[in-house]
C-alpha cells in the first residue's frame, strides 16, 4: 500500500500466535529483525554481575569485550564512560514491584527520580545506564 509503513503492518509475533504468516515486507526488503539489546560497559564484569543478577540471566557466552546474558541482552565493554541521557532504556515488569526496587537497589541501581503515575520509576545501574522498573 503506498504510504504504509512498517509500522502499519502487523508484527510476526502477532501474526505466529494468531496462527498466520507473517509479513515479509516489500519485495527488496532485507528482512531485518531485533536479535537483542546491547549496553555498553566500561567495567564488563560490573555490570555483568549486576545484570544477570537482576534479571536472573545465565551468561551464554563470553569473549575479553563481550558477554551474552541470556537469549536476547548482551554488554560491551567500550573505553568511555557514560556522560549523557540514555536515548534507549529497557522498561523492566516487576511481578513484585517493592521486591524489585529493593533487589535493584542491593546490586548497586540507584532510583533516579520518584514514581510516575504509580507505573513506573526510573533507575540506573552501577555505571549510570538508565531502565524503568514498571509495575506490572
Amino acid at each position: 500500500m503506498q504510504g504504509e509503513s512498517r509500522f502499519d503492518r502487523e508484527s510476526p509475533d502477532a501474526a505466529a500466535s494468531a496462527g498466520r504468516k507473517a509479513d515479509k515486507g516489500r519485495e527488496g526488503s532485507p528482512g531485518l529483525r531485533l536479535g537483542g539489546i546491547v549496553i555498553d560497559a566500561v567495567d564488563l564484569d560490573r555490570l555483568a554481575r549486576f545484570w544477570s543478577a537482576l534479571l536472573d540471566l545465565r551468561v551464554t557466552r563470553r569473549e575479553e569485550d563481550w558477554v551474552s546474558l541470556g537469549p536476547g541482552l548482551a554488554l560491551q565493554r567500550v573505553p568511555e564512560p557514560k556522560i549523557a541521557k540514555n536515548r534507549v532504556h529497557l522498561d523492566l515488569v516487576a511481578d513484585d514491584f517493592a521486591r524489585a526496587v529493593v533487589r535493584a537497589a542491593e546490586l548497586g541501581a540507584t532510583p533516579a527520580g520518584e514514581m510516575h503515575e504509580d507505573l513506573w520509576q526510573v533507575w540506573r545501574d552501577p555505571e549510570g545506564n538508565e531502565f524503568c522498573i514498571c509495575v506490572s
